[in-house]
C-alpha cells in the first residue's frame, strides 16, 4: 500500500503487474476435416457448380480426401518446427536432461545368532519392500564382526525417482538365501530419489540457465549455484562489504550453498 496527503491519509491500492508464459505459436490450425471441407468449396466454386457430386462414394470426394491428407501431414510437421528448433538452441548451449536420482537408506541386517568368525554380506546385495516392488542394493561388502549379531550398511535403489523414497521398516526382504542371515530392515526412511525431468521442465531449465549467463544480481548467482548442485539444494547471495563495513563493494559477493 501507498498513503496520499491529499485523501485523508487513505490507503490507495498499488497496481500490480501480472505476468503469464508465453504460448507457442501453431503455424497452421487447419486439420483434415477443415481441409477437406475448404477444397470441396474451391473445386465447387472453380467449376462454375458443375463438379457437385461430393458424396462419400465420390471419385472427386476421394481425390480431394487423399490430397487433404497429405497437406494435412505436411502441416503436423510444419507445426513442430518451433518445438525442434527450441530444443535445437538448448542442445547447441549443452543443456542436457536430468533423468532423476536414486533414493538412498541404511539397512540394518540381523544374524540368527552370534558367530565365531565374521560373517560377510556381498556389495550388490538385493532387499525388498513388503510389496516386492521396490530393490535396493547394498552400496559395499558388510562385514559382521565375530561375536556380533547386526551390522548396517548403505544401500540405493535400484531404479530412479521418487518411488524408491519407502518409509521405515519398509525394506525387510531378503532375495538371497545366506546361512545365518535373519532378517534386514531399514530404521530410517529412505530419501533423496527424483524422477526424470519431463521435456518442458527441461525447457525452462534450460532457458533459464541461457538467461544467467551474464550473472548479474544475487538471484543469480543463488539460482546458478542452486543449478550446479541439483535439486535440493539452497543458495544465498549477499554482496561483500567495502572497508567502511557499510557500503557494499561492487563486483563482489559470497555464496552461501
Amino acid at each position: 500500500m501507498s498513503r496520499h496527503p491529499d485523501h485523508n491519509d487513505r490507503p490507495i491500492a498499488m497496481s500490480i503487474t501480472r505476468f503469464t508464459p508465453l504460448e507457442a505459436p501453431i503455424l497452421d490450425p487447419r486439420n483434415e476435416e477443415k481441409l477437406v471441407e475448404m477444397a470441396i468449396e474451391r473445386v465447387f466454386l472453380a467449376s462454375g457448380g458443375r463438379i457437385n457430386d461430393f458424396s462419400t462414394s465420390s471419385p472427386v470426394r476421394a481425390l480431394i480426401e487423399g490430397q487433404a491428407f497429405s497437406a494435412a501431414e505436411h502441416l503436423f510437421w510444419a507445426n513442430q518446427f518451433v518445438e525442434a528448433v527450441s530444443i535445437q538452441v538448448l542442445q547447441i548451449a549443452g543443456v542436457q536432461r536430468r533423468l532423476g536420482t536414486t533414493s538412498q537408506t541404511i539397512l540394518t541386517f540381523t544374524l540368527t545368532a552370534p558367530l565365531a568368525s565374521p560373517f560377510t554380506v556381498p556389495q550388490g546385495y538385493l532387499v525388498k519392500d513388503r510389496s516386492g516392488k521396490i530393490t535396493f542394493a547394498t552400496d559395499e561388502v558388510l562385514i559382521i564382526s565375530a561375536g556380533q549379531v547386526a551390522g548396517q550398511v548403505s544401500a540405493t535403489c535400484t531404479e530412479l525417482g521418487k518411488q524408491g523414497d519407502v518409509g521405515t521398516y519398509s525394506l525387510v526382504q531378503l532375495t538371497q538365501p545366506l546361512a545365518f542371515l535373519q532378517s534386514v530392515t531399514n530404521i530410517q526412511g529412505a530419501t533423496g530419489g527424483t524422477d526424470p525431468e519431463t521435456i518442458e521442465q527441461t525447457k525452462a531449465r534450460g532457458f533459464a540457465s541461457l538467461r544467467r549467463r551474464g550473472l548479474v544480481s544475487a538471484d543469480d548467482y543463488q539460482e546458478e549455484t542452486k543449478s550446479l548442485l541439483g535439486l535440493g539444494s539452497v543458495a544465498h547471495c549477499i554482496g561483500n562489504r567495502s572497508a567502511d563495513r557499510i557500503s557494499y563493494q561492487l563486483g563482489t559477493a559470497h555464496v552461501f550453498a
